[in-house]
C-alpha cells in the first residue's frame, strides 16, 4: 500500500512539473538577412500570389556585401514567406538577377516546380533551409559561386 501512494505522489509531481502557462504557439520576432556575398549587383523582386493572380511586393537592389533583413512576427519561421506584413498570405517567389541580367527565379515548391532556382537553397523553408545567427535570426548568402552558375532567364 506504501508503495502504491508514492507512485502516485510521484505521478503527480511529474504531472505538475511539467505544465507550463507558456503558450508555445504566440508569435515569435523572426530576422531573415539575404545577403550578396557576390561581386555582382543583385536585383531581388518579391511576388506574392492574390487570388490566383502574380502580385509585386518589393524590389530591393543589393550591390556587393549589401544585405536585404525582413522582420516579421509568426508562431514559426518560414523563410521569404514571412516577409509580407499580412495574416493571409505570404511571399511565394522571388526573382535574383544579376547585373549581367542571369539570375534566379525561385517559386514556393508547393506552387511549382525549382528548375530556374538554385539547386542548394530553398528561399520559403524552415530554420533548417537557412543559416542559424541566433536569437530567432537566420540568413541565406547569394554567393560568387551563385553569380557563375546563374541561368538564363526567360524575358
Amino acid at each position: 500500500m506504501r508503495l502504491n501512494k508514492k507512485l502516485v505522489l510521484i505521478f503527480i509531481i511529474l504531472i505538475l512539473s511539467s505544465c507550463t502557462d507558456k503558450n508555445e504557439d504566440l508569435p515569435v520576432d523572426f530576422t531573415l538577412v539575404v545577403e550578396n556575398r557576390s561581386d555582382s549587383t543583385l536585383t531581388m523582386s518579391l511576388f506574392y500570389n492574390n487570388l490566383g493572380t502574380r502580385e509585386f511586393f518589393q524590389e530591393v537592389r543589393l550591390e556587393a556585401s549589401e544585405s536585404y533583413r525582413c522582420k516579421y512576427k509568426q508562431e514559426v519561421f518560414t523563410g521569404l514567406h514571412g516577409c509580407l506584413d499580412s495574416n493571409t498570405r505570404g511571399i511565394d517567389s522571388v526573382s535574383l538577377v544579376f547585373s549581367d541580367n542571369k539570375g534566379y527565379i525561385c517559386v514556393d515548391k508547393l506552387l511549382s516546380d525549382q528548375e530556374l532556382c538554385f539547386k542548394d537553397k530553398y528561399l520559403f523553408g524552415g530554420p533548417d533551409s537557412f543559416e542559424s545567427l541566433g536569437d530567432n535570426t537566420f540568413r541565406v548568402s547569394i554567393t560568387q559561386e551563385d553569380f557563375e552558375n546563374a541561368l538564363e532567364l526567360p524575358e
